[in-house]
């Protein structure tokens, strides 16, 4: 017996919902082995940014986009579960990784010496397209939902 429409239309949704989660995944651990930035310091690769960003984050400046990561792992999940507040998460994300680009210096260091950002590498625009990839995914999932 073929398919009802709405059969297909949950089929193709699942579908989406995997393959906008596995491509935000890949390339979000992707740029986890590339640099996001760079001080007069030296630069920074994204998975050191990810493991101790946490710890300058209370210091605000451009410390408090590590604030994405949660927004975008929660997000991850609400996309998993097909929950509508996936929206929600993935936008905070996108822009709490936007907001890196309003800053010119970041502490990069133990002694908390905050030094100029020279250079934003690859690692920071695949962070930044992962999350844009969830939340765009996500609008096109919710209008698939409602055009049923």
């Amino acid at each position: 017996m073929p398919f009802s429409n709405e059969e297909y239309v949950e089929e193709k949704k699942s579908n989406l919902n995997f393959y906008v989660l596995s491509s935000a995944v890949v390339i979000f651990i992707s740029s986890l082995f590339t640099n996001c930035f760079c001080t007069m310091q030296g630069c920074r690769t994204s998975i050191e940014a990810l493991l101790l960003g946490w710890l300058t984050m209370l210091t605000g400046g451009a410390s408090l986009s590590w604030l994405a990561n949660p927004l975008l792992f929660i997000s991850w999940i609400l996309l998993m579960k097909n929950k509508k507040y996936n929206l929600l998460f993935s936008f905070l994300a996108s822009i709490m990784c936007l907001s890196f680009l309003m800053f010119t210096s970041i502490i990069d260091n133990e002694a908390g010496t905050i030094n100029p950002i020279i250079k934003i590498g690859i690692g920071y625009w695949l962070w930044v397209c992962s999350c844009t990839i969830t939340f765009s995914g996500g609008l096109l999932i919710r209008f698939i939902q409602t055009k049923k």
